[in-house]
């Protein structure tokens, strides 16, 4: 980033040295929630744990587990997932007429 295209965006010097004085000297809160920082966190579990079945090369499927609990909860867990983060808005698609 450089530091003249802040002075050449700005609408005034007093407005460009304050947004300097924020990248420098604020700390602030971050602009992530609390359910945003849950959501990393559950992606990265999700990654991490991949990423040890497939480096210790352990043999784990939930989802064709012979337990019936172990089986349904999974299918819990996934319809879960979907509902809190999926995108359900019904949107037009982004390749639409493209």
């Amino acid at each position: 980033m450089s530091v003249a295209w802040i002075f050449f965006r700005a609408n005034s010097i007093g407005d460009a040295l304050k947004i300097i004085h924020g990248i420098f000297a604020d700390s602030g809160i971050p602009f992530i929630s609390v359910a945003d920082n849950i959501g990393i966190a559950m992606a990265l579990g999700i990654v991490l744990s991949k990423e040890l079945i497939d480096e210790h090369h352990w043999d784990i499927h939930v989802q064709d587990s012979p337990v019936w609990l172990v089986r349904h909860m999974y299918i819990v867990c996934m319809v879960t997932f979907i509902i809190l983060f999926g995108v359900l808005s019904g949107g037009q698609f982004i390749y639409f007429q493209f």
